[in-house]
C-alpha cells in the first residue's frame, strides 16, 4: 500500500491525474476451478508426486452446515480451495498471476483483492486504456471461470486539476460506480489524499474496544487490562501507520486521545492528569513517536534491501551513486516537494529523519539490532512491576497520590474542584506529604506502616510513593503492600 500511495502522490506532485479501479472478485475463494488451478501448476514446472499431492488435497473435499443442534449432509466440493489454510492464499493467487500478462496499467494483486491503476495528464487517455484494460480483465475472467462483480467494482480519480474532464469506465457493459474514498485492504483512500476519513474509522474501532476495557476497569488488574490495549486496542491504531502517518496534526491528536483515554481507564488516573503522568505510569510512547520508529525500521529494511522489488523501485530515484564510499554513503537524496501530502508521505519524510540518524546506527546491518538500537534511544522509563500490585481501588488510590490527582483536598484545590485545601485535622494543607507523614487523624496506623517499612527503605515521601530503586523488587513490592494497608485501614478516601 505505500508503494500505492505513493504513486498516487508522485502523480499528484507531476500535475498527473491518477485513476485507480478496485476490483471485487464474487467468491473468491470458493468457485476457484480446480482443473484450470492444475493447468496453471503445470506452467510453474510443478509435476509428478507434487502435482499428484496437490490434486489430492483439491479433490473429494466435504463439507456440511451444523446449526444448533442440527447438521445438513455432507456435499462434495468441486471448486474453491479451503479457506483457513497456508496453501488456499498461495493457491489462489497461483491462479490469478497471470492476469496482469496482457494489461497495460499497472495491476497490484492481494488475495481477491485486486486494483488496476494509471497516471496520465489526459482525462481521455487514462479513459481509453483503463477500458481497453477492463475489457481484457473480462476476458480474461470468462476463459479461467473468475465471477467479477462489476456493481462491487468502483473506482477514484485522484486529480488535483480544475480543469479535467470526467471519466467514464465500463465492466462487463456496465458503468463502474466512482467514489470518494474506498477501503483496500483495511485502508481507506481518500480521493483528497488525505486520511481524515480512515482516522475516523480508526477511532470507531478502537473507541468500541476502550468502552469494553473501561467496563473491567474495576474487574481486572491493571497488568491485565495493560495486556487487553496492547493486544486489542493498540494494533487498531496502529495498522497501516507507517502509510498514514502523515495525518495532519488534528487526526493525529484525535488518535493519540485514544491512547490516553486508555492509559486513564488502566491507571486510574482522573481527566485532570497530565500526559506525563500517563506516560510515566503506563511506559507507553506517543503514538507518534510509535510511528516515527516503525517508519525507520522499514526503511531500515528497505535500506538493507529486505523488501519486495516494488519498494526497492520507489527508492531508487533517491539514491546518489557520488554517497558512495564516503561519509555520506547512508544518506539519501531528499526529494524535492511541491505538495505537501507528498511531503508527509512515506520516502519523503523518512528519507529526512534516516539523514539526521548517526551514521553508526545507520550502518547496523541487522534489522532486528537496528529496532532494539532506536527503541532504547526513545524508551527513558520502564513501569517497576511493583506498580502493578495490590487490590484495584488501592492500587488506584496509589497512583493518583503519586501524580497529586487524588481526593486529597489539596490535589482538589489544585485543579479548581474544591474552595478549602484544608485538612479535617485543622492543617491548612491536605496534600500527600500530610496524609502519609503528619496527619495526627492517622497516628496509629502512621506508627504501624513505619514500623514495617522502616528495615526496608528510609521513611520519605518519594519512597513511599514511587519505591527505590536501593532495594529489590521484592522489598519494594512488600513496602508498596504495606502502604496499600495504610491507605485502607485510614478509611481516607472509602465512604
Amino acid at each position: 500500500m505505500i508503494e500505492i500511495y505513493h504513486r498516487i502522490c508522485l502523480a499528484m506532485e507531476d500535475k498527473e491525474i491518477m485513476c485507480m479501479i478496485f476490483c471485487d472478485i464474487s467468491k473468491a475463494f470458493d468457485r476457484l476451478w480446480h482443473k484450470g488451478l492444475l493447468e496453471k501448476i503445470k506452467t510453474y514446472g510443478i509435476k509428478g508426486n507434487l502435482l499428484g499431492w496437490i490434486e489430492n488435497y483439491l479433490s473429494n473435499r466435504r463439507q456440511k452446515v451444523l446449526l444448533k443442534n442440527s447438521e445438513s449432509a455432507f456435499g462434495t466440493l468441486k471448486a474453491g480451495v479451503p479457506q483457513g489454510s497456508v496453501l488456499g492464499p498461495l493457491l489462489f493467487l497461483m491462479f490469478i498471476n497471470d492476469i496482469a500478462d496482457e494489461i497495460q496499467c499497472l495491476v497490484r494483486l492481494f488475495a481477491d483483492d485486486s486494483s488496476l491503476m494509471y497516471s496520465s495528464n489526459n482525462a481521455l487517455d487514462i479513459e481509453r486504456r483503463l477500458n481497453e484494460d477492463l475489457q481484457t480483465l473480462n476476458d480474461w475472467s470468462k476463459q479461467w471461470l473468475v465471477d467479477f462483480n462489476p456493481q462491487k467494482t468502483e473506482y477514484m480519480v485522484f486529480n488535483f486539476r480544475k480543469d479535467a474532464q470526467p471519466i467514464y469506465l465500463k465492466f462487463n457493459g456496465e458503468l463502474i460506480k466512482k467514489v470518494d474514498d474506498h477501503k483496500h485492504l483495511g485502508v481507506t483512500f481518500s480521493d483528497n489524499c488525505k486520511w481524515s476519513v480512515h482516522i475516523d474509522n480508526i477511532c470507531c474501532s478502537a473507541t468500541k474496544q476502550i468502552f469494553v476495557l473501561r467496563k473491567l476497569k474495576y474487574i481486572l488488574n491493571r497488568n491485565n487490562l495493560n495486556k487487553i490495549y496492547l493486544a486489542y486496542i493498540l494494533p487498531l491504531l496502529e495498522y497501516a501507520c507507517e502509510l498514514w502517518d502523515g495525518c495532519c496534526v488534528r487526526d493525529s491528536e484525535k488518535i493519540e486521545r485514544l491512547q490516553f483515554e486508555a492509559a486513564r481507564i488502566i491507571t486510574g488516573l482522573p481527566q485532570f492528569a497530565s500526559i506525563e503522568s500517563l506516560l510515566f505510569e503506563t511506559g507507553w510512547e506517543t503514538l507518534s513517536s510509535r510511528r516515527n520508529r516503525r517508519k525507520l525500521c522499514l526503511f531500515h529494511k528497505i535500506h538493507s534491501n529486505n523488501v519486495p522489488e516494488y519498494l526497492m523501485d520507489c527508492i531508487s530515484n533517491y539514491t546518489d551513486d557520488n554517497y558512495y564510499n564516503t561519509r555520506n554513503r547512508s544518506h539519501y537524496r531528499v526529494p524535492r516537494c511541491r505538495l505537501d501530502i507528498f511531503s508527509k508521505s512515506f520516502f519523503p519524510s523518512s528519507i529526512r529523519t534516516w539523514n539526521l540518524l548517526p551514521l553508526d546506527i545507520r550502518s547496523i546491518q541487522s534489522s532486528p539490532n537496528f529496532k532494539n538500537t532506536i527503541r532504547r534511544n526513545d524508551i527513558s522509563f520502564l513501569v517497576p512491576k511493583y506498580y502493578f500490585i495490590g487490590n484495584r481501588m488501592e492500587n488506584i488510590l496509589h497512583t493518583k497520590l503519586r501524580h497529586r490527582c487524588s481526593p486529597l483536598k489539596a490535589d482538589l484545590y489544585r485543579v479548581n474542584l474544591v474552595n478549602d485545601p484544608s485538612c479535617e485535622c485543622g492543617c491548612p494543607l491536605e496534600d500527600s506529604i500530610h496524609f502519609f507523614l503528619e496527619c495526627p487523624l492517622y497516628i496509629n496506623f502512621r506508627n504501624q506502616l513505619f514500623k514495617n517499612i522502616q528495615h526496608l527503605a528510609d521513611i520519605s515521601i518519594e519512597h513511599i510513593l514511587f519505591g527505590t530503586d536501593e532495594i529489590t523488587v521484592e522489598q519494594n513490592t512488600i513496602l508498596f503492600r504495606n502502604v496499600h494497608s495504610y491507605i485502607r485501614h485510614t478509611k481516607r478516601f472509602f465512604d
